[in-house]
């Protein structure tokens, strides 16, 4: 998922393509959905899938670090082993190339990778973020609500401020907000733009860890 001007666009790498597609049949139709806080592209004639089995593939092997993409996420698990080329990362974390690029330039935007050469490593920063563990105080919760949990910790937010901070969609945000609020966990202030805050209940649980 990309920025094009004021709007997002779905780039599909060949990898995906030749997965989603492996007769070459370019006229099948896709259906593009957002399944809990994940984007899930399927054949037409491809069963939905369930909800908790995407957010466990979405997350799995990889930290909790809010703010990140799952792909972003699994790179950063990657590097804790020690420096690796992008071609290296791509076979660790069984993604396309261009999309380890992309992951890459983000986690160095953010200052948690840096490059000597053709190799990448965690910068202090990052070892500092995945020593901290930051999901376990949300381990209970769902991961899409953990990790909602987690970006509110750096205060309140928008719903657009939020989408950034964890690098989902606007309906995969506005999900797992109502799931919060249902359980008490955020509280809504509809000011001229809604704002997020965390509720008592879950700044007790932050408190009592």
């Amino acid at each position: 998922m990309q920025r094009l001007g004021n709007s997002r666009v779905l780039l599909l790498d060949r990898d995906l393509l030749a997965a989603l597609l492996p007769d070459g049949d370019l006229d099948a139709t896709l259906l593009v959905e957002v399944v809990g806080s994940a984007l899930v592209v399927r054949r037409e004639d491809a069963p939905t899938p369930d909800s908790a089995a995407v957010e466990q593939a979405a997350t799995a092997a990889a930290p909790d670090v809010p703010g990140l993409s799952p792909t972003e996420r699994l790179v950063l698990d990657a590097l804790r082993s020690g420096s690796a080329t992008r071609g290296e990362l791509a076979d660790a974390v069984q993604r396309a190339p261009e999309t380890v690029s992309a992951a890459l330039k983000t986690l160095k935007d953010a200052n948690l990778v840096t490059q000597t050469g053709r190799d990448w490593r965690l910068t202090p920063t990052a070892k500092t973020r995945l020593e901290a563990d930051e999901g376990k105080r949300f381990a209970g919760l769902p991961p899409s609500l953990a990790r909602l949990m987690l970006a509110l910790e750096g205060g309140p937010a928008t719903a657009a401020q939020l989408e950034e901070r964890l690098g989902v969609t606007r309906g995969a945000v506005l999900a797992a907000a109502r799931q919060a609020i249902a359980a008490g966990l955020i509280t809504k202030h509809n000011d001229s733009v809604p704002v997020y805050r965390l509720a008592r209940q879950a700044l007790n649980r932050m408190s009592a860890e």
